[in-house]
């Protein structure tokens, strides 16, 4: 993928650079006077320069003054307290939803613990009675 690399307009009249860096390139190759480089083994025998990591400090644009920094405070402020209670309702929610679930399953485990014995003596009284024996013996 290609990119443009050039410089723009404010770069360009900041760092004095010059108005196509193009042209002033072909240029010294067609008068010979780039400068020509040789690589050797020895460039690449220690390890490459390392850049720093410290980030420039900008400044910005337009400086706050007093009023600009307290009303910005106070909107901050109230939004973390909005945001809060709105966390804190959130949290009701999703505790009064985990009761409903708790509940929805306990009465779901009763009512297949209720069929599942219903079922169990359907089926022991249908063997007792097929095979002759009295119901109160199986039980004991």
């Amino acid at each position: 993928m290609l990119r443009n690399i050039s410089p723009t307009a404010f770069e360009q009249t900041t760092l004095n650079l010059p108005e196509s860096f193009e042209n002033e390139r072909d240029n010294e190759v067609a008068s010979g006077d780039g400068a020509e480089v040789h690589l050797s083994y020895d460039d690449f025998s220690g390890p490459p320069p390392q850049t720093s990591r410290k980030q420039p400090i900008t400044k910005p644009d337009h400086p706050l003054n007093n009023d600009d920094w307290s009303t910005e405070l106070k909107r901050l402020s109230d939004g973390q307290l909005e945001l809060k209670s709105e966390i804190q309702m959130l949290n009701k929610e999703v505790a009064s939803l985990k009761d409903c679930v708790v509940a929805s399953f306990a009465d779901a485990f009763k009512a297949i613990k209720s069929l599942s014995k219903k079922q169990r003596e359907k089926t022991a009284c249908e063997v007792m009675h097929n095979v002759g024996v009295p119901l109160i013996y199986f039980f004991w």
